[in-house]
């Protein structure tokens, strides 16, 4: 029996299978290493197949301290399956629970990453579902302890995303069940409490998803409703991403639909190791359906000084982001919590930006506030501002009338001071980290970057800058912003400070 150790001293059982490129499986909450065994015996033809079972699976360890179980130590413990067997990178296919772990070991080692195949991943992760999800992994856990993995097998493997597999494969099913009921009590609660009701929301790293560029192709089952709303959003920000929909299938989709699976996966992983496998093409984020309701523009480039009221102000092209800044409830709409007055006039202008960004080829990003319901950026946390934008209210909520539909970057996730769209600054130490818009535009091939929205003297001030200080072209378009003048004429001396920054007003 093969065993790897892990640096925190827990021991790991694995196996492998073949040899060539090296693909690593990682399995879900409900299987071990053997619920891989059809794409194994498939892939291993032509792949080295690595199989595990986490920590808490027998015959691996099963720790019984609860700090030993977290999403960051099942992303360790992929590594270090990696760094034993000596694999540099590895396409990684992961369902379910490790599903989630492959999405974290891409956004945090995309270097030992050839591709991520993300199955049955979203569990949880809608933020209005999410504290109903953890509440409910708590009752597992707990029936885990108290009944035994045996008897919660019973009733675990007939949920209402795992009915399909049993009516289309009772025998297979059977097996499935069975297994289940031989895994760890303790180790199955432990998992439950540490990696599934922990894990961050997949809604809470929206701007290093739209940063990661590793191939991606994401699976689902049409009837896992858990996962259908969550893996859209994945293939909505994910640039590099492609999703597949099975029909009547739940969430045991490699098992429910071995063939299929085996089939797509292996396309994708001939195109991701080929380089056939890009990013999705912008001109593809149209809002026109066919884009024939869309005027063409002459194709030049730069600022368009003679513009009307009613049209674009900038000549777009593929080498331009535009960069919506904030255009929030709270900001744009006068029942907002710091309402900037002509805010609600953004909406309609900024659109026009949009369509024309769009049609052009241009990378569109929105930026938002997203902050915890406390943080030093609050008066009552000894700040200056009133609460605003706190994560999951109506304030938080883009504009309805702004026209959405690209990538989006939160920023103050963390209680940071998230004025720019490029960085967010510690307010106690003044570290700066980055966002990762950056790397999303650079990825884009983006050199040109066009910043409208909500508010001149604070948020739009400090995203043009930063794209200045980067070395991007910047533009700031006057009409398409406005400003909070906490002192009068904030606004007036935030265009200055941005004209002698080098950043083109128009």
């Amino acid at each position: 029996m093969a065993q790897l150790t892990t640096p925190d001293g827990v021991a790991l059982h694995y196996e492998e299978h073949g040899s060539g490129p090296p693909i690593l499986f990682i399995h879900e909450f409900a299987g071990d290493h053997r619920s891989w065994q059809p794409q194994v015996r498939h892939f291993s033809r032509s792949y080295r197949c690595i199989t595990y079972n986490a920590r808490g699976y027998p015959p691996s360890d099963v720790p019984t301290d609860p700090g030993a179980y977290s999403m960051d130590i099942a992303v360790a413990d992929a590594v270090a399956v990696l760094d034993h067997l000596d694999v540099g990178r590895a396409h990684v296919v992961g369902i379910s629970m490790g599903g989630f772990t492959t999405v974290h070991l891409g956004l945090r080692h995309p270097d030992r990453t050839l591709s991520l195949t993300v199955a049955g991943a979203g569990y949880g992760a809608q933020p209005e579902r999410q504290q109903a999800f953890r509440d409910e992994c708590e009752v597992i856990a707990r029936a885990f302890e108290t009944e035994g993995a045996q008897t919660v097998a019973v009733r675990y493997s007939q949920g209402p995303a795992r009915v399909q597999f049993q009516n289309k494969d009772p025998h297979g099913w059977a097996e499935f069940a069975a297994q289940l009921g031989e895994h760890s009590s303790t180790g199955s609660a432990l998992t439950m409490r540490g990696v599934q009701m922990g894990r961050p929301s997949l809604y809470d790293l929206t701007g290093e998803l739209a940063a990661l560029t590793v191939p991606t192709l994401i699976i689902t089952g049409d009837e896992d409703e858990g996962c259908l709303e969550p893996d859209l959003m994945l293939k909505r920000t994910i640039p590099s991403a492609g999703l597949l929909v099975v029909p009547r299938t739940g969430h045991t989709v490699n098992l429910e639909e071995p063939a299929l699976f085996n089939g797509v996966v292996g396309d994708f992983l001939v195109r991701a190791e080929h380089g056939t496998w890009g990013l999705r093409d912008p001109r593809s984020l149209a809002t026109s359906t066919t884009g024939m309701d869309e005027e063409t523009t002459d194709g030049a480039e730069g600022p368009r000084q003679g513009a009307d009221s009613d049209s674009p102000t900038f000549d777009y092209d593929e080498q331009t982001a535009l960069i919506v800044v904030d255009v929030q409830n709270d900001f744009a709409d006068p029942r907002g919590s710091l309402y900037v007055k002509g805010g609600e006039e953004i909406p309609a202008i900024v659109n026009r930006e949009i369509a024309a960004a769009r049609q052009a080829g241009a990378t569109v990003v929105y930026t938002a506030d997203w902050h915890p319901e406390h943080t030093p950026h609050f008066a009552k946390d000894g700040g200056i501002w009133p609460d605003h934008c706190v994560a999951g209210t109506w304030g938080a909520e883009f504009h309805p009338d702004l026209d959405v539909k690209g990538t989006m970057v939160r920023k103050g996730t963390g209680g940071e001071d998230g004025y720019s769209g490029f960085t967010v600054e510690d307010p106690l130490t003044h570290e700066r980290t980055d966002t990762g818009m950056d790397e999303l535009l650079r990825t884009h091939g983006v050199h040109k970057v066009v910043v409208v929205g909500l508010a001149t003297d604070y948020c739009v001030k400090a995203t043009a800058l930063d794209a200045r200080a980067k070395g991007y072209d910047t533009t700031v378009l006057r009409r398409a912003v406005r400003a909070v003048d906490l002192e009068e004429g904030d606004g007036d001396r935030a265009l200055t400070e941005l004209a002698q920054a080098g950043v083109h007003l128009l």
